[in-house]
């Protein structure tokens, strides 16, 4: 995920702040992208 991708070295919760300023994205999933992107070693 581009997004993911440009805060690379960005805390886990800063992540999924930046990701919830998108109104469709709620707490819970951008919880999950963030740790999706992490577990596949992209951020």
């Amino acid at each position: 995920m581009k997004v993911l991708d440009a805060m690379k070295g960005k805390k886990h919760m800063e992540m999924v702040a930046a990701l919830k300023t998108d109104p469709e994205i709620g707490h819970g999933h951008a919880n999950a992208l963030v740790a999706q992107h992490r577990s596949q070693g992209e951020a």
